[in-house]
């Protein structure tokens, strides 16, 4: 049985995270605004848009993070809820961290105080999965089907907005 960092690590997977330009002028602003209208939405202090790597996890937009994971702009991908959205390739949400067996103990609920969390998959046109927008929050809390719907429609435009700069970037 592979490993999650051989899983997230497949090299077709990191080939395709190699063509797009996560630093390029303009798309931070977009994608802070994205996650600051899911804070909105969702009333939830945080929202992020994430890059999965092998071995980290880059916040490329936030709103809402105060801690030491916006001031270094990621984290180890063994603390990322959103490395379990890259491996499913599907929208993953944890409604009460202290009550899920698996995720309890995990850094971000004992170091950050994460009590629940929906996250959905940044797709490329060929099917890889980039990372995650997703929303956090310190309190329990369950996710409509609508709520899941917009959230998978932000994470849509997020993608979008990667994407046109992956155009830009190879032209």
């Amino acid at each position: 049985m592979s490993t999650v960092k051989e899983r997230l690590g497949r090299l077709d997977r990191m080939q395709e995270l190699t063509h797009y330009d996560f630093d390029a002028p303009g798309l931070k602003p977009a994608l802070d605004a994205l996650s600051c209208e899911a804070t909105e939405y969702f009333s939830m202090p945080a929202s992020l848009t994430s890059v999965v790597l092998d071995s980290a996890q880059i916040i490329a937009g936030c709103h809402g993070l105060r801690n030491w994971m916006q001031s270094v702009a990621g984290m180890p991908v063994e603390w990322s809820f959103c490395a379990d959205v890259v491996l499913a390739a599907e929208p993953f949400v944890v409604t009460d961290t202290s009550a899920d067996p698996i995720r309890r103990e995990h850094p971000a609920v004992t170091f950050e105080g994460v009590g629940a969390y929906a996250g959905v998959p940044l797709l490329t046109p060929s099917g890889h999965v980039l990372g995650a927008f997703c929303v956090m929050g310190g309190e329990a809390r369950t996710f409509t089907d609508t709520e899941l719907t917009h959230l998978r429609e932000l994470g849509d435009e997020a993608a979008r907005l990667m994407l046109a700069e992956r155009r830009l970037y190879l032209d």
